[in-house]
């Protein structure tokens, strides 16, 4: 498989697809900020080639997106504790306006169309399955990453439904997961490792020294 040819031609889906506008999202195509990338978030860490892929929930709401250009910010609070936690693993991301792209990891989302509403807005169940089985699960089966992080509940869910692995028939609270040994998933390669969001959320579910101790049980399965 070329895995550039195959990558470039799901960001042109993804520009293409209008599946969710019907709920309240907008494909970043549809605004004068679009990515070349899969989504804005992999404009940050895109290598195709890494051994892990780190997925969160969604990029935020249209109305944000407009008043920052379609930038995320270095000092946004989920950047900079992602940072923190990626140096964990051994990576030096850099900063969003100035990242390092040579480190062997990938960033992405659940749902990669921006909420109508505000940053808090909740997402339909469509359209984590939408965006799963067109894009997501495409992007995981393209990188072949080893290890998949997850930030918070929804993408953790969204994984499982796409792959249902062999001996997993509900999908257990985050609590219940975390720090215990990887979820494996007999036909594919790759181990899952459900975390907190490091975002506002997340760290008031569970604090940033816990969710360090979370990514350092991480470290020893790279």
């Amino acid at each position: 498989m070329n895995k550039q040819l195959e990558y470039q031609k799901l960001v042109s889906a993804r520009k293409a697809c209008r599946l969710c506008k019907e709920y309240g999202m907008t494909n970043q195509s549809a605004t004068q900020f679009d990515s070349a990338s899969i989504g804005k978030w992999t404009d940050w860490q895109g290598n195709i080639d890494a051994k892990v892929m780190v997925i969160g929930q969604d990029w935020g709401s249209l109305d944000y997106w407009n008043k920052n250009q379609g930038n995320g910010t270095d000092t946004n609070p989920t950047n900079c504790n992602l940072m923190q936690l990626s140096g964990i693993l051994g990576f030096d991301i850099g900063v969003v306006s100035n990242p390092n792209r040579s480190e062997p990891i990938f960033f992405t989302n659940s749902v990669l169309c921006l909420k109508d509403g505000n940053m808090s807005s909740p997402v339909l169940k469509k359209c984590y399955y939408n965006c799963g089985s067109k894009f997501l699960k495409p992007q995981i089966d393209i990188i072949k990453p080893q290890v998949i992080i997850s930030l918070g509940y929804a993408p953790y869910a969204s994984i499982l439904e796409l792959y249902r692995p062999i001996g997993i028939d509900q999908i257990r609270p985050l609590r219940d997961v975390i720090r215990k040994e990887p979820i494996n998933f007999h036909d594919e390669d790759f181990k899952l490792f459900p975390v907190y969001h490091c975002g506002g959320l997340g760290l008031a579910n569970r604090k940033l020294d816990e969710q360090k101790k979370d990514w350092e049980n991480i470290k020893r399965w790279l």
